[in-house]
């Protein structure tokens, strides 16, 4: 029903346009009245009583008008109360939820991505060192379980890897585990954490400056 309604008040305010002829401003106002077009109805029928004072339908016209005016007033209240309500909700300042510690680290700390990767790589260059130290350790346990009277030639290379990787693992174990450190400091370091992993004699050291 609406939609015929809908499409009659269309009809009627196109042939206004179009004509001017006071009595279609009694027909919008009527149709608008009919799909709760308050503030078009009653535009309509004021405009219709300034055209024809004389109309013999005045009265009722008259009376209707005043229902109008009083829905229109009392919608326009409504918007401007949620309006109001709705500027003091975003106007509100907005308290910032407690931090809840969780492992011993203040959630309200932000922690920095970059740690993270830094921790990761770390760790990955420590396993490689602990792997080179394995390597290290089997052939120097061939050295050692060599048969007595066995050539020195048979196990000179074993001898010289067990070295090789023992020292190669021991620096990538010890630049690993202070790379790894630097991550942990930094991925739980508010700001701009600035921290390098650097080889020293006999290990390897993290600095920096947070």
């Amino acid at each position: 029903a609406d939609g015929r309604y809908e499409a009659a008040l269309d009809y009627f305010e196109r042939s206004y346009e179009i004509s001017q002829l006071a009595e279609l401003l009694y027909n919008i106002g009527h149709t608008a009245d009919r799909i709760r077009r308050d503030a078009r109805a009653l535009e309509a029928f004021e405009q219709y009583l300034a055209a024809r004072p004389d109309a013999p339908e005045r009265a009722a016209v008259e009376a209707r008008i005043s229902v109008l005016r009083a829905a229109v007033a009392e919608r326009e209240a409504q918007e401007a109360r949620e309006a109001e309500a709705r500027a003091e909700i975003a106007t509100e300042p907005t308290e910032p939820e407690p931090a809840t510690p969780e492992n011993g680290v203040d959630a309200s700390q932000s922690t920095s991505p970059a740690g993270w990767i830094v921790l990761g790589g770390g760790g990955a260059v420590a396993v490689a060192g602990a792997v080179f130290l394995g390597l290290a350790e089997a052939r120097a346990a061939e050295v050692r379980d060599a048969q007595e009277g066995t050539p020195w030639a048979r196990v000179r290379d074993a001898h010289a890897q067990a070295d090789s990787f023992a020292i190669v693992g021991g620096v990538l174990l010890g630049a690993g585990a202070a790379a790894a450190a630097a991550g942990l400091v930094m991925a739980f370091t508010l700001g701009e954490a600035q921290v390098e992993a650097a080889l020293a004699p006999g290990g390897a050291v993290a600095r920096g400056s947070f």
